[in-house]
């Protein structure tokens, strides 16, 4: 029996291709070959790799060349996908909330570790730089705060204001839109929150009385 020739048509069933290792979960393809002064065989998975991915990837020990000649070498490779997920922050108080303590502490959240726009890390002495906290909106008075930052997991900065916020006070807090992941993607969705604080002024009472209400002690 003559060896059979790789086509579109079989060299499909040659081919492995799973997530993480020759274990894991199967990753539909279409496969496609040409002949040359090189055989190349084309692997297109039928929907795009997750972010992060690790892929495994094979060929079957049984081809040969037309002399007969079985492939030999490594014949699998793994490799992994880029990070392609962009980080997203999350605001606590969140926007649009309303009856926040005047001496709340704000903190921004990012899914995932961050760094400045430019490659550098973020600390407690530059992360200051990448908040703007102000009064009713973007255009608002500045208002002054400490912040600081912790990373593990995540990305926590914390915004501490300098003193508590009025009564019913509307504040704008925003995250400087050039802060990245450590693969360079962007920080993406909302970036800012409006919150409002709740009512602490108490109520006060005016007494007035009309002339009539006025009596004068008379000496007998």
């Amino acid at each position: 029996e003559l060896p059979e020739a790789l086509t579109d048509e079989n060299v499909h069933d040659l081919i492995t291709l799973k997530k993480d290792d020759d274990k894991g979960e199967i990753i539909f393809f279409d496969a496609t070959v040409s002949h040359g002064e090189e055989t190349v065989i084309t692997v297109n998975p039928t929907d795009n790799f997750d972010s992060e991915q690790r892929v495994y990837v094979a060929i079957g020990a049984t081809v040969e060349d037309e002399a007969g000649n079985p492939v030999f070498g490594t014949l699998h490779a793994t490799f992994t996908i880029a990070d392609v997920l962009a980080p997203t922050v999350t605001f606590a108080p969140a926007s649009g909330a309303t009856g926040v303590a005047p001496n709340a502490v704000i903190t921004l959240t990012l899914s995932e570790p961050v760094r400045k726009g430019d490659g550098t890390e973020i600390t407690d002495l530059n992360v200051g730089g990448l908040i703007i906290l102000k009064r009713d909106n973007a255009s608002g008075t500045v208002i002054p705060f400490r912040a600081t930052v912790a990373t593990g997991g995540e990305t926590v900065i914390t915004v501490d204001p300098i003193s508590d916020f009025s009564s019913e006070q509307r504040v704008y807090v925003a995250l400087d839109a050039t802060v990245e992941d450590e693969a360079g993607n962007a920080v993406s969705g909302t970036l800012n929150a409006t919150f409002t604080t709740t009512d602490v002024e108490a109520p006060t009472v005016t007494v007035r009385l009309d002339n009539d209400d006025i009596k004068f002690h008379t000496a007998l």
